[in-house]
Parts: C-alpha cells; sequence; structure tokens
C-alpha cells in the first residue's frame, strides 16, 4: 500500500493543501516538544480508530484486514491497535529537557526569522 501522498492522482493534488493545514499544527507539535515518533503514534492510533468507525459497511463487521486496506497500516497492526481498543492515546507527559529546549529553538518567534527558520544561536 502506497506510504506517500504523492503516490496516487488525488493526493498529488490534496500535498500542497495538506501541507498549509499540517505546517501550523506541526509547528505548535515542536513547540511543545511533540516528537515525530509520538505523533506517528498517535496518528497511527487515529488512522485505525477512523477506519474502524467512520468507514464501516451498513451491515457487515468491520475485519482487520479492510482496516489494514484502508489505512495501509500492517494488518497484524491493525489487529493490535484494534486489540486494545485503539484508544487515542496522549502524548507523552514526559519530553526530555534536550528535546524541550530544541523544540523551542525551532519554534519560538524568539528564535526564529520571519519565515519561520530557527537563527543561529550565540
Amino acid at each position: 500500500m502506497s506510504e506517500t501522498i504523492n503516490d496516487t492522482g488525488e493526493g498529488t493534488s490534496l500535498h500542497a493543501p495538506v501541507a498549509r493545514l499540517l505546517r501550523p499544527l506541526v509547528r505548535l507539535f515542536v513547540a511543545r516538544g511533540i516528537t515525530f515518533p509520538a505523533l506517528t503514534n498517535l496518528l497511527r492510533e487515529l488512522y485505525v480508530n477512523v477506519a474502524e468507525y467512520d468507514f464501516a459497511l451498513q451491515g457487515k463487521e468491520q475485519t482487520d484486514s479492510r482496516v489494514s486496506l484502508l489505512t495501509g497500516i500492517h494488518r497484524k497492526e491493525v489487529r493490535r491497535l484494534r486489540g486494545a481498543g485503539a484508544p487515542v492515546s496522549a502524548v507523552p507527559a514526559v519530553v526530555s529537557r534536550t528535546s524541550r529546549i530544541i523544540a523551542r529553538w525551532l519554534a519560538d518567534p524568539a528564535f526564529t526569522d520571519p519565515d519561520g527558520r530557527p537563527l543561529a544561536l550565540r
């Protein structure tokens, strides 16, 4: 299954708008110390949850295989997440001090140029 948004004609047309929508969110995540691995875990859970409940076929049981086809997430991982109730977990409360410092440097307007790129530190 495709893992990038650019692989299909429909995905290509969505790439720019999705990037515009996600940029402020990613900026917020970085500023708050939410790491990429934590975000991917959350997204994986959300994809399974949405596919399971929002894309169920009327009168048919939603299967791991169907959820896997809809999301691109491996069937074994779908089974694990559905077995756990596919909870929408919170971002870990404990984020390392180093991650918080780097996130602040990358996102705080006091440490970024007008385009949002981090400035060199003294």
